[in-house]
């Protein structure tokens, strides 16, 4: 035996995300929009091992408009675009 083994992996991924738009009065005249973010990921691997071992992982992380990271140091950074497209349903 070699100590290696042939495994197959099989991942699935779910992205939920809600965005919230305050609107806020500046003045008389004015007003400031602003977007938030909130973003659930949830990744769950089924791992088959060849002698007939089998494994399911599941991991579930919560962020805003900043960083998630799962466990295994793999980090998921929101690029701004989904505030962008909620605040652009505002433009003139």
């Amino acid at each position: 035996m070699t100590g290696r083994a042939i495994v197959s992996i099989a991942r699935r991924m779910g992205l939920d995300a809600r965005i919230a738009v305050a609107v806020t009065p500046i003045g008389d005249k004015d007003t400031r929009l602003s977007a938030t973010a909130r973003y659930v990921l949830s990744r769950t691997m089924l791992i088959r091992h060849t002698q007939g071992g089998l494994q399911s992982i599941s991991h579930r992380i919560d962020f805003a408009s900043n960083e998630g990271t799962f466990p295994d140091i793999v980090a998921c950074r929101p690029s701004g675009m989904l505030e962008a497209d909620a605040l652009s349903a505002f433009a003139p």
